[in-house]
């Protein structure tokens, strides 16, 4: 940088009591008393707060003239210097500070390691430099890059006079590779509202949204470095990069009315975080601002859909003094609020959220609040909560339903080729579908005979119980839209010898081609794990391992696995399990085997409602037997015999296709590492039409607990917890079926078929 380069623009930088800042952060690591050299002095409020709070001596060096005068009042000395030109830091005294500081200054120097070569002649030998730089990284930037916006300005990430670009990772190399080690790395963040980062990050598609906000430091305006003097550069480690993930936000307010109406010095801001689905935003309504005769929400700052599921007004104790849910009726109720560039939408039944369309910058509507209710609050604290989403783009949402539109009307003529096909094999006598039955098994238990062959249309007998039979038949739509290979999901988390055991039951058991296998490692600790998934996948060809970068959990690993299946239906299968024989054919069959069949559970020895030998209950696999005698028992006795179950149980999850098409993902925000998002999966797939079943010709072996350990029963509880939120009806649902429990028979068959075999001859 020369003295010509915008010579007269003074960076006015401020240290607030309370902010956390660049300077405020930089200033937090000097000692006491010390002796500084601030490059790049600006208007000095580094000197200033140094010299002041700190007793530091305190010199500076600026290129322009126009900050000498500005700053000379608060530094011992000042030297107007390039710091490109060789030779500047011989007008200081060699090895005679305690810190020097660049404080977003290198960013600024084509040849900054000449800066850190004459700093390291400056600096005490237990001196530290201390450095901020824009973060190049940060989301908001990004972003507007993918939009085709790369806009210079006079401060700033895009600051005109910015001649490097820097991230954590390269500006580590490049300090690293020229002497320093990085001692300490702190995040500065800012959310994007106040930046020069203006644009509805929003405007992005949403899956490309999150994935820019999960990439590390994607919140971070700039970085702040303690950098110290190594003897040899490449002894040094470098800073682990940051594992936080963070979010946009938008803005929501609370406008509390008064006689006259609504004002903006009564109201409450908040901010919401963009992408998070379902969120509570919270507004404290202080005393001081009642009584009010009314509320005025404005849900967001900028157009786009936004989903609404709560309003809820909270009294001093806590206690809803009035509640808004989302239902056919509430969507009118709102239709008919005071409002302004803002429709409401239809009712969503699955989502169990009402859409509210923004339609400018300045979307809002009155809280339809009856007035006894906000007497009730008058004159006390109270506490308005919004259960929300985020204001999506309204452009794509609009692609979004377009697509969906034209994804049903190929659908609905598939189904009506379909349906010829299927009058046409009628027609040629081809409707008799037999199951085939397995030697030996006209000898078993009751619950099976009879149960061999029927036609496709007709109707199980009526003395058996319940079961669902695989003998209707696929229909031609799910032939012609899905691939027919199987994907098997497996999280992977440390547990080497389990996975090892897994893996192995799998290759040995499953039929070539009909599956392939998306290995997930979840940032495992152990570095062996990573070393044999990867020689796993050399050796077998229908293996893919996905390295996650940072750890993302149980839920958001298995969501990654789901949508990288492709058209496939998935099976989750945790790898704390062992399989055997032909296994997946049978769950498939299962899956197959009715229209609207959503998830398949195979029996286990550890899986609640599907376990086997006592029902509900952890067991140990029972004795004598094995995974594979298990498996071929329940395959023999109960072949091609199912029960409908409220739930599935993730251990082995068999999911359709078409119902993640429908449902969607787990939901990771609401079920973090794991527990109770397959609960609330089905339930959510159950509202829109789905069936989940109980595969009783399968048996897989589940470790249980191995993925989570002492954590195990404070996810349960919390996700127990979720669950009663987020599904009321959960617990009954569960509570019938255990009452009813139709899978009894099915076991006793596979308990009288194993003491027939243990007889003695």
């Amino acid at each position: 940088m020369t003295p010509t380069d915008n010579p007269g623009h003074i960076y006015w930088r401020r240290i607030a009591e309370g902010e956390r800042s660049s300077l405020s952060v930089l200033g937090s690591f000097v000692k006491a008393g010390s002796r500084v050299l601030d490059l790049g002095v600006g208007s000095g409020t580094m000197g200033q707060h140094l010299q002041q709070t700190l007793g530091c001596h305190v010199d500076g060096v600026t290129i322009n003239p126009d900050e000498v005068k500005v700053a000379r009042s608060v530094y011992q000395r000042i030297e107007l210097l390039d710091l490109e030109q060789p030779g500047w830091e011989s007008r200081f005294e060699p090895m005679g500070y305690d810190a020097i500081v660049c404080a977003d200054v290198l960013e600024h120097l084509a040849a900054p390691e000449r800066v850190l070569a004459a700093c390291r002649r400056l600096l005490r030998p237990d001196g530290a430099l201390l450095v901020s730089i824009p973060n190049a990284a940060y989301a908001g930037l990004i972003a507007d890059l993918m939009r085709g916006n790369f806009k210079y300005g006079n401060e700033g990430l895009m600051d005109r006079t910015h001649l490097r670009f820097f991230t954590r990772r390269s500006f580590v190399e490049l300090v690293v590779a020229h002497g320093w080690s990085a001692e300490t790395v702190e995040a500065i963040d800012q959310p994007l509202h106040e930046t020069e980062f203006t644009m509805a990050f929003d405007a992005l598609p949403p899956a490309v949204g999150n994935y820019l906000l999960a990439q590390p430091d994607a919140n971070a305006y700039q970085l702040v470095f303690v950098l110290r003097p190594s003897v040899l550069a490449a002894t040094s480690g470098t800073s682990p990069v940051s594992s936080d993930v963070v979010a946009a936000s938008f803005v929501t307010q609370l406008f509390i009315g008064f006689a006259e109406g609504f004002s903006a010095d009564r109201k409450i801001t908040r901010l919401g975080k963009i992408g998070v689905e379902r969120q509570v935003v919270t507004f404290q309504i202080p005393a001081a601002l009642g009584p009010w005769p009314a509320l005025r929400l404005d849900p967001a700052d900028r157009p786009g859909f936004f989903w609404l599921h709560r309003l809820t007004l909270r009294d001093h104790s806590s206690g809803a003094v009035w509640e808004w849910i989302a239902s056919e009726a509430g969507a009118r109720q709102l239709a008919g609020c005071a409002r302004h560039q803002l429709d409401v939408g239809a009712f969503d039944p699955v989502g169990q959220r009402v859409p509210l369309l923004l339609l400018g910058d300045d979307p809002y509507f009155e809280l339809p609040i009856d007035r006894d209710s906000a007497a009730r609050c008058a004159g006390q604290e109270c506490t308005l909560e919004l259960e929300c989403g985020w204001p999506m783009s309204a452009d794509y949402q609009a692609a979004a339903s377009r697509f969906v539109a034209l994804e049903l009307q190929a659908r609905g003529q598939a189904e009506r080729i379909a349906a010829l096909e299927l009058e046409l094999a009628a027609a040629n006598r081809f409707s008799a579908v037999a199951v085939p039955a397995t030697p030996g098994n006209e000898s078993v238990s009751a619950p099976t005979r009879g149960w061999k062959r029927f036609l496709a249309w007709g109707a199980p007998p009526p003395a058996a119980p319940t079961p669902i039979s695989n003998a209707s038949p696929q229909t031609a739509p799910d032939i012609a839209r899905f691939d027919p290979v199987v994907e098997i999901v497996v999280p992977i988390y440390g547990n080497l010898e389990l996975v090892q055991r897994c893996l192995a039951s799998v290759q040995s058991s499953t039929t070539a081609g009909i599956h392939h296998l998306t290995l997930i490692n979840d940032a495992s600790s152990d570095p062996e794990v990573r070393i044999w998934l990867h020689d796993f996948a050399a050796r077998n060809p229908a293996a893919t391992v996905i390295e996650n970068a940072r750890n993302l959990g149980f839920v958001q690993t298995v969501n990654l696995g789901m949508r990288l299946a492709g058209r496939r239906d998935v099976v989750l299968l945790n790898s704390d399990t062992e399989v055997a024989n032909d296994w997946l054919e049978r769950l498939r069959a299962a899956a197959q085997a009715r229209d609207r069949v959503g998830t398949v559970t195979p029996f286990s020895n550890n899986a609640t409602i599907c376990s086997y030998p006592v029902f509900c209950v952890d067991n140990p696999l029972p004795d004598g037997e094995s995974t594979a005698s298990m498996d071929r028992i329940c395959s023999a006795v109960n072949r091609g015999q199912a029960v409908e179950v409220p739930t599935a149980v993730g251990f082995c999850m068999y999911i359709r296709r078409a119902c993640l098409d429908q449902v969607g993902d787990f939901d990771a925000a609401s079920f973090g590492q794991g527990y109770g998002e397959e609960n609330d999966f089905c339930l959510r797939a159950t509202a829109a039409g789905w069936r989940h079943l109980h595969a009783l010709d399968v048996f897989v072996y589940h470790e249980g607990g191995a993925s989570f350990k002492e954590h195990r029963f404070a996810l349960q509880a919390r996700a127990l917890e979720t669950i009663r939120r987020l599904h009321p009806e959960y617990e009954d649902l569960v509570r019938a079926y255990v009452q009813r429990d139709p899978a009894r028979p099915f076991r006793e068959a596979i308990d009288a078929a194993r003491s027939v075999r243990q007889v003695p001859v």
